[in-house]
């Protein structure tokens, strides 16, 4: 994240290094570092402190839920396996988190208030019109199991995605 796509305010919004990679053939050669010793001791302070805030932000969400975690522990100690409406039980004290704020390059260059274009399908389905940042957060207001559909839709049909 911070060499390919500079999502790093010390480093930049530049791509560093030169990559050797196939991605039609599935493969990746390697990567040649074109950049200084400071700079990748900088990129590695970078990843070093985004690597630290999700083990954190991980650590955080593991503590918070220890007493679902453990309910899992015991049912799977006394079944071994466990179905969808099992899981389900378990994990239903779980909440998705509020989305985290928008990342912003520099302090100087805000986010845009003019939302992205729909497509056909989103105009199709009225759901036009929404800011990334807002549908993100409205993803987390209805939850669908794997197997169930959201009223009025259906899974995998011909034109797609949920309908």
């Amino acid at each position: 994240m911070v060499t390919q796509y500079g999502m790093s305010e010390k480093v930049g919004a530049v791509k560093l290094g030169i990559s050797d990679s196939e991605p039609f053939l599935g493969r990746d050669m390697g990567h040649q570092r074109d950049y200084s010793e400071d700079v990748a001791g900088l990129i590695d302070d970078e990843v070093r402190l985004l690597m630290d805030r999700a083990h954190d932000e991980a650590w955080e969400i593991l503590s918070e839920y220890r007493e679902v975690l453990d309910a899992l522990v015991l049912a799977l100690l006394e079944q071994e396996t466990l179905n969808e409406k099992e899981l389900a039980a378990v994990f239903a004290p779980v909440r998705k988190r509020d989305p985290r704020p928008v990342w912003h390059s520099s302090p100087s260059r805000p986010v845009s208030s003019i939302p992205p274009i729909d497509s056909p399908a989103e105009v199709a389905a009225g759901t036009e019109g929404g800011l990334p940042q807002d549908q993100a957060a409205d993803a987390g207001s209805e939850s669908f199991g794997t197997g169930q559909n959201p009223p009025g839709g259906a899974v995998d049909d011909p034109a797609g995605g949920v309908s």
